[in-house]
């Protein structure tokens, strides 16, 4: 009888503690989780950010390559004139 006590006794206290360390892993994983979605979210919002800024520098680049910004200046600041004619081409 005091054996089977005894062995009861390990036999809970064996089953707190596997079910304490599975608690632990199982909260530690749901931490992990959380901190990997928060940084995935994180990146999103940059990923967007920079998205943004590449269409901000895409819209710059198309007004500055546009020929009514041009050819004023090439008049002005180089001296170009545009041509009466239109060029030949010769085969």
């Amino acid at each position: 009888m005091e054996e089977t006590k005894k062995f009861n006794r390990w036999k809970i206290f064996g089953i707190i503690f596997v079910s304490a360390v599975i608690m632990i892993f199982y909260v530690g994983n749901v931490l992990a989780i959380d901190t990997l979605l928060e940084d995935i979210q994180k990146l999103n919002k940059e990923k967007e950010s920079i998205r943004n800024g590449n269409e901000l520098l895409q819209a710059e680049v198309i007004r500055l390559e546009s020929a009514d910004r041009i050819i004023p200046l090439a008049q002005k600041e180089l001296g170009m004139i545009k041509p009466t004619e239109a060029p030949e081409v010769v085969p």
